[in-house]
């Protein structure tokens, strides 16, 4: 990914469109890091809701 990075910022012309180029990249980085917490945490909290339900039925019997 790298690669394509580097080329499409070489055909920017202005330092100003290269640093807002930057903070396109980082924000989107961010929001890839949110997105992967956001789908753990769904995930965990799906999995400690099945626990649950599991442990509720072996009580009842």
């Amino acid at each position: 990914m790298t690669g394509l990075f580097d080329k499409l910022r070489s055909l920017l012309t202005t330092e100003q469109q290269k640093e807002i180029f930057e903070q396109i990249d980082q924000c989107k980085l961010s929001l890839i890091a949110l997105s992967e917490r956001d789908a753990y945490v769904e995930g965990f909290k799906l999995g400690v809701k099945m626990t649950t339900e599991i442990y509720a039925d072996t009580q009842r019997g």
